[in-house]
């Protein structure tokens, strides 16, 4: 122990000399070796920033045995220089969305952190396009997303939406269809921001106006006029307003929903307006008629057809052509045409009706059937004259023409009058307008009767032709005066 403590005072005794005494070479100092890097580790200030903003990344580097060293070359990179950049120092640019890998390299050992850089959040969304559109078109609309700074931004999702369906509807790509008339917001959406818009949908235009009803009436009535309104492609437009007008009030007047009255007669135009187009009618007003003389046959046949016409006139006698509606007042009776043609179906008194604007005028006709009447067994079957005929002595009547069918099968026709008689039983008679033929026929009942003549069968052919014609005309050769006995009390 002694031996050692003086070796270590003599170092240091020698080490104070500065070299003098005890020896001639001085001893160095000792060297100081910095440790190596063993480990790096990279920390970002924030792992997720938006894009076009910054940030920094510091490295610590460790000795092996743990302790932090300082003091050395580092070097930066990024996996992903699009996405961002870092500087030499550990800045760190966010150039667009997506992630890239920081890296700190020094003696050969680095460090890594994963950097998320975020899209620019939408801030503000402005919907642009038509504010007013006609139900049934479609229109597209825009959205223009910008971030805080103003900055337009593009890529992004957006969701469209309609606040009221009923009127327009909107597509995931912003196209609108016009459903009906009305107002809607549509609106775009994107990362929380909102932008919306008024949309008006109006009705499709008028694009033209017919006036339907009738193109005359009389004074005194009244009639219902109506405007069929349709767009350009001819589909009929409803709910509309609809002005109506007339060019004559003096003749015709028309109220706001298009009824008409006739004042007088003449000419005038109604009107139907709108929406900027007019429709007009040329509507007649005519004197009404006040009487109506049914001209056609009396008496008619079942199964035969009869025509009929009607004149008509106004109050001052004038005679006035009118459209006729013909009917009967008993449509089970037969059948008429809308020219006025009648065919009974069924026999006794028919009524057949002439209706002119809008009054109904009645007249009458006596139907007969001689087949039902001609029948077999006991048949009286008398057929009174249409017309009234009158004598050289001014003597009127209206003869009979009689068949009987007896029950053994024969047939007996004659020609009765109660106040004409022929002195020389001639006969002239025709069938459908035919060749008047004429025929002594045998005068009985002190003339007042004349039958026909000939076999059974002449006289049964002759009620055949006669059931079988539609117009039976015959006429006395001779007339005179009947003369009558006065009997008294």
């Amino acid at each position: 122990m002694k031996r050692i403590w003086m070796f270590v005072a003599t170092l240091l005794l020698c080490t104070a000399c500065g070299g003098g005494g005890g020896t001639d070479n001085p001893v160095a100092p000792p060297v100081n070796v910095p440790p190596a890097v063993a480990s790096a580790a990279v920390t970002l200030a924030a792992a997720q920033i938006i894009a076009g903003t910054s940030t920094t990344a510091t490295v610590e580097l460790r000795a092996a045995n743990g302790s932090v060293v300082s003091g050395r070359n580092v070097q930066w990179s990024s996996s992903a220089t699009t996405v961002a950049t870092v500087s030499s120092a550990g800045a760190i640019t966010a150039v667009s969305p997506g992630s890239t890998i920081i890296s700190a390299s020094s003696e050969g050992q680095t460090g890594t952190a994963t950097l998320v850089v975020l899209p620019v959040p939408v801030s503000s969304i402005a919907v642009s396009g038509v504010s007013t559109i006609t139900a049934g078109a479609t229109t597209q609309l825009s959205a223009l997303l910008r971030a805080a700074n103003g900055t337009e931004l593009q890529g992004r999702s957006v969701a469209w939406g309609t606040s009221n369906a009923s009127v327009a509807t909107v597509s995931a790509s912003g196209m609108v269809t016009a459903i009906a008339p009305g107002t809607t917001t549509i609106s775009a959406s994107s990362e929380g921001a909102t932008g919306t818009a008024t949309l008006t949908v109006l009705p499709v235009p008028v694009a033209t106006i017919s006036v339907s009803a009738a193109t005359s009436i009389t004074a005194g009535a009244t009639t219902q006029l109506l405007a069929l309104l349709r767009d350009a492609n001819g589909t009929e437009l409803q709910g509309r307003n609809v002005v109506w007008g007339t060019s004559s009030s003096s003749v015709a007047t028309v109220s706001a929903s298009g009824f008409v009255t006739g004042i007088a007669p003449g000419i005038t135009t109604i009107s139907a307006n709108s929406e900027g187009r007019t429709g007009t009618l040329l509507l007649q007003v005519r004197s009404p008629v006040v009487g109506v003389t049914l001209t056609g046959a009396t008496r008619v046949k079942v199964g035969d057809s009869y025509p009929y016409s009607v004149t008509a006139r106004a109050s001052d006698g004038s005679t006035v052509t009118r459209p006729v509606t013909w009917s009967l007042l008993n449509p089970s009776a037969g059948t008429i045409t809308p020219s006025g043609v009648f065919t009974p179906a069924s026999t006794g008194t028919l009524s057949i009706v002439a209706t002119i604007d809008g009054v109904a005028w009645e007249g009458t006709a006596a139907s007969y059937d001689w087949e039902s009447l001609i029948a077999s067994g006991n048949l009286y079957a008398t057929l009174p004259a249409d017309n009234l005929i009158t004598s050289r002595s001014g003597s009127s009547e209206y003869p009979e023409l009689t068949f009987v069918c007896s029950s053994t099968g024969s047939f007996v026709a004659w020609v009765s009058t109660e106040r004409f008689v022929t002195e020389n039983g001639i006969v002239a008679f025709s069938f459908d307008g035919g060749t008047s033929v004429a025929q002594t026929w045998l005068e009985f009942n002190n003339f007042r009767a004349l039958g026909k003549t000939g076999t059974n069968a002449t006289v049964k052919s002759f009620a055949v032709q006669m059931a079988g014609a539609q117009r039976f005309t015959f006429a006395f050769g001779e007339f005179r005066r009947a003369r009558r006995s006065c009997r008294s009390g």
